[in-house]
């Protein structure tokens, strides 16, 4: 595939920016840059289901679900996440990945253990919120440049 993917990624969504290359030039026409949205199903505080105690009851509820398996199920919500966005990027050429936060770090991360498509990668960096144009017109200028 002839296409350069931009990523702008934060916990709650992805947009992949899929800008096609014509020859030697980019080709910038608003429809050869395809912008696909990629929503995440994971939680942002993940509440533990224990009860409120009694008066009299020195200490909280017994019931309150363990730390480490709300972690490992926030944790298996966002690996399917990133797994997603990976599977919509796999055949591009360069990639280059964008956003707010540490959802683009961890992106990377999971990119980092696939060889090939670790050597992908043309560059990362911080960026705030954006509308979709923006987005595209970022993309389309990181790899103009």
């Amino acid at each position: 595939m002839n296409a350069y993917a931009g990523i702008w990624i934060d916990h709650e969504k992805a947009y992949i920016c899929m800008l096609k290359k014509v020859d030697t030039v980019y080709d910038i026409d608003e429809d050869q840059c395809s912008v696909a949205l990629v929503e995440s199903d994971v939680e942002s505080h993940i509440r533990s289901t224990g009860g409120s105690r009694a008066k009299k009851t020195p200490y909280g509820p017994q019931d309150i679900a363990d730390d480490k398996k709300l972690d490992r199920r926030r944790r298996d919500q966002l690996d399917d996440f990133l797994d997603t966005v990976i599977r919509k990027i796999k055949k591009a050429r360069k990639i280059y990945i964008f956003g707010p936060g540490m959802a683009k770090k961890e992106l990377k991360k999971k990119i980092d253990e696939d060889k090939t498509l670790a050597e992908k990668v043309a560059g990362m960096e911080n960026a705030d919120k954006m509308t979709r144009s923006q987005m595209v017109a970022h993309v389309k200028s990181f790899y103009s440049d």
